[in-house]
């Protein structure tokens, strides 16, 4: 008697009522930012700001990692060739 492993896992799962680890409250996992640092912050006066450039809007953070993909790929392969393939 053999069992596929897809039909042993659909038959054998069972819903608990346990809690799930994330939840959606606010505050309930912060970051060591938001709990230690900004708490010492606002603590001597300097309260949270806004970064320069936010990064969290839209594709920008996707459209610097691949700028600074494409520069570094450019960098490193004209090195490599330049110390590797060119004799001087």
């Amino acid at each position: 008697m053999s069992f596929s492993v897809a039909l042993f896992a659909e038959e054998h799962l069972e819903k608990t009522d346990m809690p799930v680890a994330q939840t959606s409250k606010e505050g309930a996992w912060t970051g060591i930012d938001v709990s230690v640092v900004g708490k010492y912050a606002e603590k001597y006066g300097h309260p949270p700001r806004d970064p320069y450039i936010n990064t969290d809007q839209g594709d920008l953070l996707l459209f610097v990692f691949t700028a600074a993909g494409v520069i570094g790929g450019f960098v490193i392969g004209f090195n490599v060739r330049k110390i590797f393939y060119e004799k001087e």
